[in-house]
């Protein structure tokens, strides 16, 4: 008789399961409970942060207080219109965690690309588009104090040229 009992398989098996189940399910209201408060905290938070930005008041300067090259990112008419004032925040903020050489780097390409058509006054979408990011780079460039070419055109003066 204990022999079989220790070796018979049949039983109540639902009941442990139901049981088991019953615990998981409460182990996970429970989580679900400390969780949502800080998630629906945090997500009123940054819809609250989003609602409060200007896109047009960007933090870019003033090329009354400050050498920009001419560039106002705020007010700045960017050649491509899908780079909008967004697009410009968007960029100046990825941009900016760039070390100094990266910036540098970009500058020098962007510019070359963006001036490489300037003296035959046709522009295509490549170039327009870099004509932005010397727009950008530039102001990432003065913000650090770091020396931009003198002796090339700004980012205004490229984009004027193409008008």
């Amino acid at each position: 008789m204990p022999k079989n009992f220790l070796t018979d398989e049949s039983g109540a098996v639902t009941v442990d399961f139901v049981v088991l189940t019953g615990a998981i399910v409460m182990l996970g209201l429970a989580a679900l409970g400390v969780v949502s408060q800080g998630t629906a905290d945090l997500s009123n938070d940054t819809s609250a942060e989003i609602a409060s930005i200007d896109a047009g008041a960007l933090p870019f300067g003033d090329t009354a207080t400050g050498p920009l090259r001419g560039v106002d990112l705020s007010t700045y008419d960017t050649y491509d219109s899908r780079h909008d004032a967004n697009w410009l925040s968007g960029t100046y903020s990825g941009w900016s965690d760039l070390e100094d050489d990266d910036i540098m780097n970009r500058y020098n390409q962007s510019y070359g690309i963006a001036t490489a058509t300037m003296d035959s006054g046709t522009i295509g979408y490549h170039e327009g588009a870099h004509v932005d990011y010397v727009a950008v780079l530039e102001t990432i460039m003065v913000e650090r104090n770091m020396e931009v070419p003198s002796d090339n055109y700004t980012a205004t003066e490229i984009r004027a040229a193409y008008n």
